[in-house]
């Protein structure tokens, strides 16, 4: 099993590297890696599909549909702390990356093959570094329209 560096992160790699020619087959990922990966990927769009709690209707009053607490209001403090909290994790883990493309401040990174990879790399993950700020300023205007109640 290889692992690859990553900025503040060690993931390992499900996949073996091929060691010679004569073996051209890398194992493939166990359901056990394939169910982790599935289950972050639904956590994340989860929590995604929760920031727009805080510019839509549903941020104030929990829909009807909802069992048990449908038609409540959300309490504003609660939305504010958690989407803080959470867009301050999101900082903390996605903006050493860009640090890390432009090789400052030390923080290792995978070294790439050649520089195409590496530029494919920061266009697929570079937005990345801009959930957690942007949550923030969500989450700021979600306070000053909700800071009256």
């Amino acid at each position: 099993m290889t692992c690859s560096r990553v900025p503040s992160l060690t993931l390992s790699s499900p996949y073996e590297s091929v060691k010679s020619p004569s073996n051209r087959s890398a194992a493939l990922p166990s359901a056990m890696h394939q169910g982790y990966v599935f289950g972050l990927s639904l956590l994340s769009e989860g929590l995604a599909y929760l920031s727009f709690g805080l510019v839509a209707r549903w941020g104030e009053v929990v829909p009807s549909w909802i069992p048990i607490i449908g038609g409540r209001r959300v309490p504003p403090l609660a939305a504010i702390i958690l989407a803080t909290l959470g867009a301050l994790g999101l900082i903390a883990l996605w903006d050493p990356l860009p640090l890390a493309l432009l090789h400052v401040g030390g923080i290792p990174l995978v070294e790439y093959s050649n520089g195409w990879w590496k530029a494919l790399a920061a266009v697929a993950t570079l937005p990345l570094s801009l959930w957690g700020p942007l949550l923030l300023a969500l989450t700021y205007a979600y306070y000053k329209r909700r800071r009256g109640e």
